[in-house]
């Protein structure tokens, strides 16, 4: 008696059926992934904040109610009384809040394209060495070429080349008008620890280059599905888009909550709004 059965093998036409269906799963699923995996680098980054925010108000109790210094006098000739005080080594304010935080990693974002580069600052003889992902706002500085005339409204303060005497004392708390809406630190791809929302742009703001692409973004990072985390002066953490950070009717650039109009000139208003709106990271 004759028998016929069928081959058990697949069909051509099933096997590409069955690959169709994986390729579609993949790319519903891949993108989901990706994000999942970014969430999770963003809340590392955001406890890192929190950390620092810890670390900033166990200085101040430390020092008078007074902020860090953003950056010191470079001018070491200028420098000797703050170097008595604060040692040789030091540059940036992240170097003073180290001894109140103690790791490293704390310094660096997961998500950040330059979190291996070391900081620029001069005299960088800091140990151990501490990477670039975070700044100090020093938006509301003495640049009077983007319509700073006087100190007006940053958390941070920074040291003066030859000025007399050297490296003022940093921003009293009771100088910041409303702590819980302006921004203290905020993440960056700026291979220095200081940052000003006018002045990004600019030859001074050198060191933000990104795989050759640094004339395509500025120094504010928002790679976090196109979201930043900023830490307040009041120490809490929130996760923004860039451009929420200011409004027709304020900003949290400064410590007196004004807008960017009433802070900078022409030329500082143009580049707030290009680094706001090319935010390394930013989905445009």
């Amino acid at each position: 008696m004759n028998r016929s059965f069928r081959n058990s093998g697949f069909t051509l036409i099933e096997l590409l059926v069955v690959i169709a269906i994986i390729a579609i799963l993949a790319a519903i699923l891949f993108p989901v992934f990706a994000k999942t995996r970014e969430k999770a680098r963003q809340s590392s980054c955001l406890s890192n904040m929190k950390q620092m925010g810890l670390a900033l108000t166990q200085y101040t109790q430390d020092y008078d109610e007074s902020m860090p210094l953003a950056t010191q006098c470079e001018d070491q000739g200028n420098g000797v009384a703050w170097i008595a005080t604060h040692g040789a080594s030091y540059d940036d304010w992240r170097q003073l809040i180290y001894p109140y935080v103690k790791s490293v990693k704390v310094f660096e974002c997961p998500s950040n394209p330059n979190a291996g580069i070391q900081n620029s600052n001069t005299n960088y003889n800091f140990t151990p060495k501490l990477n670039a992902s975070y700044a100090a706002n020093l938006s509301g500085s003495h640049n009077s070429a983007i319509g700073y005339t006087v100190e007006s409204g940053s958390p941070f303060s920074t040291g003066y080349y030859g000025s007399t005497p050297p490296n003022p004392p940093g921003v009293s708390l009771s100088k910041i008008r409303q702590p819980s809406a302006t921004i203290a630190v905020l993440e960056s791809v700026r291979s220095k620890a200081e940052f000003d929302i006018g002045d990004g742009l600019t030859a001074a703001y050198a060191g933000c280059a990104i795989s050759g692409n640094s004339s395509a973004y500025s120094c504010l990072y928002a790679g976090h599905t196109s979201m930043s985390n900023y830490l307040f002066a009041d120490g809490h953490v929130k996760t923004l888009m860039p451009s929420n950070t200011v409004s027709a009717s304020g900003s949290l650039w400064f410590n007196d909550g004004g807008t960017l109009a009433s802070h900078l000139n022409a030329s500082g208003m143009a580049n707030a709004n290009t680094i706001l709106t090319t935010a390394y990271g930013w989905d445009r």
